[in-house]
């Protein structure tokens, strides 16, 4: 029988799109930059809009994956942030906006 192979975790890879208030007060959906962190406390730091230069980001919908060494990478979970309320949900007409296709 063979023996199983074990590869070590190295990092989280974020990817996803932010909801934007433009210079203009209006509210977009963009594609951010993704990112690499060693924990999951760090994500919400690193959250950004692409270089866009918005006024403000909003919300994040994410996707998180683990990577491991050799390049091996795995989805985790799917997560939601309110950035301005991090404590309540993602107001309704955002969460809409994020989620279109």
């Amino acid at each position: 029988m063979e023996e199983p192979i074990v590869c070590k975790f190295v990092n989280y890879r974020v990817e996803g799109e932010v909801a934007i208030l433009d210079w203009y007060d209006s509210i977009g959906i963009i594609r951010m930059n993704g990112f690499d962190v060693k924990s999951e406390e760090e994500i919400p730091t690193m959250i950004n809009d692409a270089g866009f230069g918005a006024q403000d980001i909003l919300a994040a919908r994410l996707t998180i994956f683990k990577v491991y060494e050799y390049g091996a990478k795995a989805f985790w979970k799917h997560i939601e942030l309110n950035l301005k309320e991090p404590d309540k949900k993602i107001p309704e007409k955002i969460a809409d906006m994020l989620w279109e296709e």
